[in-house]
C-alpha cells in the first residue's frame, strides 16, 4: 500500500512540476516575443524550448508513476482476493477440525460407557465433518 501511495504522490508531483514549466516556457515565449534583440530572443526562445522538454519528461514520469501505482493496486487487489479464498479454506478446514474432536470425544464417551449406541450417534457428527474437510480442498 505505501508503494500505491509513494507512486500516486510522483504522479501528482510531476504532473505539478510539468504545469510550472510549461508556465515558466510560455513566460519566456512571451518576453521573447517582446523583445527586439535578436541574440536575447533567441536565447529565452531556446529557454522556453527546454522548459518544455523538461515539462515533458515530467508529464512522461508522472505518466509512468501513475502506471505503478494502478499496478500497485492491481496486485493488492489479487492478494486480498487470494487471502479471502485462504481464509475461507482455512474456516471450512477448521470447522472439520472441531467437528472431528467432537466427534472423537462421543466416541471415547461411548467406549469409556461400553454404550454402542453413543458411538453411533457420532457418524453422522463424522460424515459432516469429513464433509467439511472434502470441500475445504475444493475452494
Amino acid at each position: 500500500m505505501m508503494l500505491r501511495l509513494e507512486a500516486a504522490t510522483d504522479t501528482y508531483t510531476k504532473t505539478s512540476e510539468a504545469n510550472v514549466y510549461l508556465t515558466t516556457a510560455e513566460l519566456f515565449l512571451i518576453q521573447a516575443q517582446s523583445t527586439d534583440n535578436a541574440e536575447l530572443k533567441s536565447y529565452l526562445e531556446n529557454r522556453a524550448f527546454n522548459m518544455a522538454q523538461q515539462a515533458n519528461f515530467n508529464l512522461l514520469y508522472a505518466e509512468n508513476a501513475e502506471n505503478l501505482s494502478n499496478t500497485y493496486s492491481d496486485k493488492v487487489t489479487e492478494s486480498l482476493g487470494i487471502a479471502e479464498t485462504f481464509g475461507k479454506q482455512a474456516e471450512t478446514r477448521s470447522t472439520g477440525a472441531i467437528l472431528f474432536t467432537i466427534t472423537a470425544i462421543i466416541g471415547s464417551c461411548g467406549t469409556l460407557l461400553k454404550r454402542r449406541e453413543i458411538v453411533l450417534a457420532a457418524l453422522p457428527l463424522f460424515a459432516i465433518a469429513a464433509y467439511y474437510l472434502m470441500t475445504s480442498f475444493l475452494i
